[in-house]
């Protein structure tokens, strides 16, 4: 999950034309309204993969054919008039989106009935951000809204866990079953990658160490090992898969790699790889 900017007050036109057709209706039905599915059409659906670079808002897993655009307060489950809101709509695979269901737990009071405004919808009252639906205190988290930073982190196996923990992380984590197996094992495929290309970087710069005795050049510890940190930068592309755990990889590159490597190893290692990579660090963010 990655933080992802949206305009709320900018809706495709699709979706605006359509909600204009249905909003009397919807009013007047409530509960009974017959939602249009027509209304998230490929123009709507484009605008999500688009902002979410084709993933999922909820697991970061590429959405091939299997994308749905979900109600992130369910339209079935007492709030039916977000059913057509810019701000309600996600798009998800179809792993979490059975996942979530019409679960919406909250920890404040929850908004029963919509608010009005000369007898239509008050629309600024329908956005996710609203300071009255921010007061039900959501136990899911909205990309759109929070900071997923703030409430995950990923340990070496690559399973999320809540910051602190967090109520509304272990929520999220539980409800859309974000540590499943198969999400488990691509995560750590990225972190074991990483480590097998750093294991072998080093190996290689040992044996080229034991033929130099110890003496190195600056411009050779760049050639082991800058390669590595290139694709660990690579891998923080937001069009990429899991950029979440992409962030805390080069965030806590001791605890994933260095403490690793000296478990391994050997603390003298961990200290040569470790001046490669705050040396390629200082150039990086010189650029």
């Amino acid at each position: 999950m990655r933080k992802v900017n949206k305009d709320f007050n900018n809706p495709p036109q699709a979706l605006q034309d359509c909600f204009s057709q249905k909003e009397i209706n919807l009013l007047e039905n409530k509960t009974n309204h017959s939602f249009d599915s027509r209304c998230y059409n490929q123009s709507v659906i484009n605008e999500l993969k688009d902002l979410y670079h084709n993933k999922c808002a909820y697991c970061e897993s590429f959405l091939l054919n299997n994308i749905t655009i979900e109600h992130y307060r369910p339209k079935k489950n007492g709030y039916y008039w977000l059913g057509y809101e810019w701000s309600n709509l996600l798009p998800t695979c179809t792993t979490c989106n059975n996942s979530k269901g019409d679960k919406f737990e909250i920890s404040g009071i929850r908004i029963r009935e919509p608010f009005k405004l000369n007898g239509k919808l008050d629309l600024n009252r329908c956005k996710a951000d609203c300071d009255e639906f921010l007061n039900e205190k959501p136990l899911i988290i909205h990309p759109e809204i929070d900071e997923p930073k703030d409430f995950f982190y990923f340990d070496e196996t690559g399973s999320i866990k809540p910051k602190d923990e967090n109520l509304k992380a272990k929520k999220t984590i539980e409800i859309l079953k974000l540590d499943n197996q198969s999400l488990l094992l691509k995560r750590k495929k990225v972190i074991d990658d990483l480590f097998f290309s750093l294991e072998s970087s080093s190996i290689r710069f040992l044996e080229y160490l034991s033929e130099t005795n110890n003496i190195y050049t600056e411009n050779e510890l760049k050639l082991a090992f800058f390669p590595l940190y290139d694709k660990l930068i690579y891998i923080q592309n937001e069009e990429l898969e899991f950029t979440l755990l992409s962030s805390e990889l080069l965030d806590r590159f001791d605890y994933f790699f260095l403490d690793k490597i000296e478990r391994n190893y050997s603390k003298e290692l961990k200290n040569l790889i470790q001046q490669s990579f705050l040396l390629y660090i200082k150039i990086y963010l010189q650029k």
